[in-house]
């Protein structure tokens, strides 16, 4: 794995990247869905569009740490425990 040199942002193809929008996504659908929001209840509660969060839940869009934040906190959920792995979870190489 190749590394990127300090403040150079990672391609969306970088393995690395992509395999933390996936965890995030899916912690997040999770948690929107244990706490009974759509979509459109989060999107309203951000500012963002439905569509985006749904790109988000699904893995395939880069945010911010502060637009993290946000989705987080409607969840109801610390940034950290969104980025954490499902015990039992193989990490790919």
């Amino acid at each position: 794995m190749m590394k990127h040199p300090l403040g150079e942002a990672s391609k969306s193809g970088d393995s690395v990247a992509d395999d933390l929008r996936a965890v995030f996504g899916g912690n997040l659908r999770a948690a929107r869905l244990k706490a009974g929001l759509s979509q459109a209840q989060v999107a309203a509660r951000t500012s963002l569009t439905q569509q985006y969060v749904s790109q988000v839940e699904t893995g395939h869009q880069n945010i911010t740490i502060a637009t993290m934040e946000a989705l987080a906190r409607v969840v109801g959920r610390n940034v950290s425990v969104l980025l954490r792995r499902a015990r039992g979870q193989i990490k790919e190489k």
